[in-house]
């Protein structure tokens, strides 16, 4: 519906266009949303924004991205006493999980403190060295790990060093509820003993045996389902905290450059039957195709007299080794005999744009999706059909699985999501705690490459949708309900550096059908330098009409006449089609399922509530919109207590107006106000000026002077049956025909054809 042709919210809702009423919705306006290089984020603007400079200060907070824990963390991590925990050791899982872990937490703003040998060098808050170069020489001399595989005995001189070492450490920095990981296990469980009172998880199980603290991560559901075996298929006994978090990946690491591939195979791990190099020479000698081998032992060790023609063996491959065998390879075998907890080669494959052939069993059933990133074969007719199939697989399927799902900026929200549910065991409600502020689940979601979700979707019943605004506050409820009621919609909270890499640099914009922002999107070729954007997949939609105004601010610059607009009231719809844009009225309410009538008018109106920020007397043209000058006019002649609410990110919607016997609304103009209908729906009383939507509410008391507003509550307080009966039909009306599920299916699916 355009600005031409309103409809009626009913017979009761006639519409009318008033000049002299201007309505506007907080909105945030990033001129420049992200400074990527020094990862620094524009969280909330204080002054005006002029078009090409920042004129006045803001409140900045740097950090990578926006964390989706409430706590910041303590970690004491262990590393593996029988090598470095450095690039070196890249042969060894175990050590590349500590090393990645160190640098992934810092980043998000934990404390990391590791223990291990003395030359490690990752990145952590504090590095504690327990081992040297004496004690590895003193337990394994000069044994060599790059040509054979490593040798250790938690009883040799390396491994009763670290221990000792590390407890007197741990020690020295724990405090109360610090975490303790041991990523190698057993094998450096006489730490963990030493400490009871840390909180000890085994952060990544890929071993088969000694499992034992309480809280498990395990690397696939391989391995989780293994350990819990079919005896589990019968009796209940799953555990909460026993969790899968797959393993992580630094995409720098790994050169994805599809055109320099070259015509040969690789095997790159450790050489052995156990990891299918049977199977990856019988199979490329059958297709008359080139091998490259690189790992720890030798072609010897296996059997093989000498090196067969079509294969080249390469030996130890370090970081850049492995980086340009990867990138260049065709295709790369990761056929394990066992049932394989992760293989993380193979994934480490995928960044490079190489695919996998591998068998059909443990983690690459989830891992390699078959026909997408690879071949998942079960006998040697299918391995070589595999092979000689390659082609059929796109390198850039194979990256964008890695992308979306391996990354250490991905993975680190599924442990942060975990480690806060065990603190709440210690410091919360356990189990039980709620999280009133969570807008999704997402940490726990696949990005499915392309060729997949074409294929599964050939016929799409939904458009897919992302909502790429702030997920704070009035506009993050308004995010929420449109990801609730909205089928195949994402939200990408705009504050996180994270989604907007993904959604813009990346390009995932481009697979999305539409997508719903404030019109600081008009701004996004500018902001993340991307071009060929197709504007027709956007839903520009202004919370206010004011398009000059000092604390609320939008603009509508840069208007693309294929976009499609839309306001939230009457009155913005009227101001946007004076910028040369035909808006539809796009009107938001209260989610009913979050604002439950909980309240009851008991007895006269004391305290009197009013949306606002802290600090309001310091913001002048925040206090004289929201018409602050008016409150306390009214709360003085009145004698009515009054209450400012704002900033309360945790609180339980509920209890959001729990704490006030009425609400007011003295703004100028406004776009709803959210909170008019919020409180409206909880069953408090509710006044405003003639602005916005809420005017619009069937029976909703209304004014103009302080004077005004003070007779009608007067009025409520001398007679309590009325204010009930008019609280009632509010509520009722505003939970009926206000609520988002209503306003959303009726106003803005469709837009979404």
């Amino acid at each position: 519906m355009d600005i031409t042709s309103f409809c009626a919210l009913g017979e009761d809702y006639p519409i009318i266009f008033l000049d002299n009423i201007e309505t506007c919705y907080r909105t945030i306006n990033f001129k420049d949303h992200r400074d990527r290089e020094n990862k620094v984020v524009v969280s909330r603007q204080l002054d005006r924004i002029t078009e090409s400079i920042f004129e006045r200060s803001f409140v900045i907070h740097k950090r990578t991205s926006e964390p989706t824990c409430k706590d910041n963390m303590r970690f004491h991590i262990l590393g593996i006493p029988h090598t470095v925990t450095s690039r070196d050791y890249v042969a060894c899982a175990y050590t590349q999980k500590v090393w990645k872990f160190g640098k992934m937490m810092t980043d998000r703003g934990h404390e990391v403190y590791h223990y291990g040998h003395e030359e490690s060098d990752l990145q952590c808050t504090e590095h504690v060295p327990v081992t040297t170069n004496a004690d590895l020489e003193i337990a394994y001399g000069s044994y060599d790990w790059r040509k054979n595989f490593f040798k250790y005995d938690t009883n040799d001189h390396a491994y009763q060093t670290f221990y000792k070492n590390a407890i007197r450490e741990v020690g020295k920095r724990k405090q109360p509820n610090d975490f303790i990981l041991p990523f190698w296990g057993a094998p450096t469980r006489p730490v963990c003993d030493a400490h009871p009172d840390l909180i000890c998880v085994e952060p990544g199980i890929g071993y088969a045996g000694g499992h034992w603290a309480n809280y498990k991560v395990f690397e696939s559901y391989a391995i989780y389902h293994a350990y819990y075996g079919l005896e589990a298929v019968g009796i209940c006994k799953q555990g909460f905290y026993d969790v899968v978090i797959p393993n992580y990946f630094d995409p720098d690491d790994f050169t994805y450059a599809p055109e320099t591939k070259e015509d040969y195979c690789l095997f790159l791990g450790r050489v052995y039957e156990g990891k299918g190099i049977h199977i990856a020479i019988q199979v490329t000698k059958e297709a008359g195709m080139k091998l490259k081998v690189a790992g720890q032992n030798s072609l010897e060790a296996c059997g093989y007299t000498e090196v067969p023609e079509h294969v080249e063996f390469i030996g130890y491959a370090d970081v850049e080794k492995r980086r340009e065998l990867m990138s260049k390879a065709k295709v790369s075998f990761v056929a394990s005999m066992y049932l394989e907890p992760f293989g993380g080669v193979q994934i480490e494959n995928l960044f490079s744009g190489t695919p996998t052939i591998t068998t059909d069993w443990g983690s690459f059933t989830d891992n390699n999706i078959h026909g997408v990133t690879g071949y998942r074969c079960k006998t040697f007719e299918e391995f070589v059909w595999a092979l000689k199939n390659i082609d059929k697989i796109n390198p850039q399927s194979c990256r964008d699985w890695a992308m979306n799902n391996f990354t250490l900026s991905h993975v680190a929200t599924m442990y942060e999501e975990y480690f806060q549910s065990i603190l709440n065991i210690y410091r919360k409600n356990g189990w039980y705690e709620l999280n009133p502020s969570r807008l999704n689940l997402d940490y726990a979601k696949k990005s499915y490459p392309r060729a997949l979700t074409n294929s599964i979707i050939s016929e799409k019943k939904h458009p897919r949708v992302v909502v790429w605004q702030g997920g704070d506050w009035a506009l993050g409820r308004i995010s929420q309900a449109l990801c609730k009621y909205i089928p195949n919609c994402d939200f990408y909270d705009w504050i996180n550096s994270n989604y907007n890499t993904k959604l813009w640099a990346d390009g995932e914009w481009k697979d999305c059908d539409y997508i719903i922002s404030t019109t600081d999107i008009l701004n996004v070729e500018k902001l993340y330098n991307v071009s060929n954007i197709d504007f027709s997949k956007f839903i520009v939609i202004s919370h206010c009409p004011r398009f000059d105004h000092e604390w609320f601010h939008e603009r509508l610059e840069h208007i693309k006449a294929e976009s499609n607009y839309g306001g939230v009231s009457l009155n913005t719809c009227q101001e946007m089609s004076k910028c040369g844009v035909l808006p539809h009225w796009t009107p938001f309410g209260v989610d009913i399922d979050l604002f439950k009538k909980t309240h009851i008018v008991h007895g006269p109106v004391r305290k009197l509530g009013m949306i606002g920020v802290a600090n309001i007397d310091a913001k002048p043209y925040y206090a004289e919109t929201k018409g602050y000058s008016k409150y306390q006019e009214i709360c003085r002649s009145g004698g009515f207590e009054p209450m400012i609410i704002h900033s309360r990110p945790n609180i339980d919607t509920n209890a959001l107006y729990a704490d006030i016997d009425a609400l007011i609304c003295c703004s100028e103009f406004e776009g709803g106000p959210l909170g008019i209908f919020e409180a409206a729906a909880c069953g408090v009383p509710v006044l405003t000026t003639k602005v916005g939507n809420a005017q619009w509410i069937k029976g909703i008391a209304t004014y103009e002077t302080a004077e005004e507003a003070v007779r009608v509550i007067q009025e409520w307080n001398s007679n309590l049956d009325h204010l009930k009966t008019y609280t009632k039909s509010v509520t009722d009306e505003v939970r009926k025909n206000w609520n988002m599920e209503v306003l959303i299916k009726k106003h803005l699916k469709p837009l979404l054809r």
